[in-house]
């Protein structure tokens, strides 16, 4: 056969089978599995939803001892619960800390941040605090360290995303 020849019907590619205009909704066809039973958002007909991890928590890990604040050497707790003055003082030093990020980007973050400050409860106050202290106060730790326990805290606090992630932000680009 030549290059220029047309094809005749017996060389053209069949057409797949058309689907009956007949079939119910309910039912629908796929054309690689047969019948449909299940979408591919549905979730499972054996599905029973259960309580979460957060649901079954109270209170942050600092309140229930899972963070232990630091002693000093006459072993009287430094990190105690934060009073709000102390709380502002230090995201005060977080914000004057030097930083990776342009000073105006700390100033739109710290914005963010002091607008909540009304709705940040004590606990939260004092975990915060202790992170925050440890990196840009104490310089115990480091900026990554600070970011990991700020997420941790906003996975495990409802309602802070909003404000903690300038938080998590800016304690990340501590120099």
């Amino acid at each position: 056969m030549s290059n220029n020849a047309k094809p005749t019907p017996s060389t053209r590619p069949s057409l797949p089978p058309r689907v009956s205009s007949t079939s119910s909704a309910a039912s629908s066809i796929s054309h690689q599995s047969g019948v449909i039973k299940e979408h591919w958002n549905d979730l499972p007909s054996n599905f029973t939803p259960g309580t979460s991890r957060s649901a079954s928590r109270t209170g942050t890990p600092l309140s229930r001892g899972e963070i232990s604040t630091p002693t000093t050497t006459d072993g009287a707790s430094s990190g105690g619960d934060l009073e709000a003055p102390d709380f502002e003082e230090i995201l005060e030093a977080l914000l004057k800390a030097p930083s990776k990020l342009k000073p105006k980007d700390v100033e739109i973050l710290g914005s963010k941040v002091q607008k909540s400050v009304g709705l940040i409860t004590p606990e939260q106050r004092a975990e915060l605090g202790f992170i925050i202290k440890a990196v840009v106060v104490d310089r115990s730790e480091g900026p990554a360290w600070g970011r990991e326990n700020v997420v941790a805290f906003m996975m495990r606090e409802k309602g802070v995303a909003g404000w903690a992630i300038a938080v998590r932000k800016i304690v990340e680009n501590v120099v």
